[in-house]
């Protein structure tokens, strides 16, 4: 990883820790983070999976809450 990229890390890290102080969960924050830094913002499963280093299951859950909260489409 480069330091662009640590720095991405770090500071998706740092929002995903924003939302979760908020009430969400934690995969939730980071998910919302990654959405907000990436270019294209647009992301499969998978890649916030990899990304996020989080199982399929828990980006399913958790883009399925952040969409019923209109918070993504």
């Amino acid at each position: 990883m480069n330091g662009k990229e640590a720095a991405e890390h770090a500071l998706v890290d740092q929002i995903g820790v924003v939302f979760e102080s908020a009430g969400l969960p934690p995969v939730a924050g980071r998910i919302l983070g990654r959405l907000l830094m990436c270019d294209p913002p647009e992301q499969s499963s998978l890649e916030l999976a990899e990304y996020c280093d989080a199982s399929k299951g828990a980006i399913s859950t958790s883009t399925r809450m952040l969409m019923a909260a209109n918070l993504i489409e």
